[in-house]
């Protein structure tokens, strides 16, 4: 029996004996015989008082039975779940680069930036994915979902677009699993923010952006 069920008929049960108890003492109460009866049905007034606790107490362990599985696992087990959820990095290894694109895009805008868009495809000129922040500096990402680390290469060549062809104010290259040595210097040099798979982690599970790559507004 799925939760959505257990729920529902554990909603009937105590549904119907809650009701059922409140017409038994409406109706002694009508008779004028409400104090004596529940004096002699102690039991009887109990379960009906006790039910809507008893009530929120099952179906709050039904719910809550997960919750404390989950606990129970160990630190591989929950970064090996967390994965497979949607936005976790083997979910953005299966998907399509223009997906992984798109998932980038998400995380933008849940982090509060505005006029996103993706806009990758050909002739896109080194831009994957446009936006803005709130101070009103324009962010230009190029999105890598490379089996391997980005070589120097392709962050000499978004160097070359990223500001004179998209006017970024803040130069971003995402790579799935990271960097090179000489592609990382490289873009230290010349002001690019790299997103590597340890970053693109956590910004995918919910760290702002601009606190992974050291930006301020």
């Amino acid at each position: 029996m799925d939760e959505e069920t257990f729920e529902r008929g554990m909603k009937w049960v105590f549904g119907i004996v809650l009701v059922l108890g409140a017409a038994t003492v409406s109706w002694q109460w009508l008779r004028g015989q409400a104090w004596p009866w529940m004096t002699e049905h102690p039991w009887w007034v109990a379960a009906v008082a006790g039910t809507p606790v008893a009530g929120l107490v099952v179906l709050g362990l039904g719910r809550g039975y997960d919750d404390f599985a989950y606990v129970e696992e160990s630190d591989a087990a929950e970064e090996a779940r967390a994965g497979r959820t949607r936005g976790g990095l083997a979910w953005l290894e299966s998907v399509s680069p223009t997906d992984f694109e798109h998932a980038c895009a998400d995380f933008l805008r849940r982090d509060g930036f505005r006029a996103v868009r993706r806009v990758g495809g050909p002739g896109d000129k080194g831009a994957d994915v446009l936006a803005e922040d709130r101070s009103g500096r324009v962010l230009v990402i190029q999105c890598k979902q490379f089996a391997k680390p980005v070589s120097a290469g392709h962050v000499h060549a978004f160097n070359g677009t990223a500001g004179p062809e998209h006017g970024a104010d803040v130069a971003i290259m995402v790579g799935l699993n990271g960097f090179t040595a000489p592609a990382a210097e490289f873009a230290a040099n010349h002001g690019i923010h790299l997103v590597g798979r340890a970053e693109l982690g956590k910004w995918a599970h919910g760290t702002h952006l601009y606190d992974l790559i050291d930006v301020y507004l």
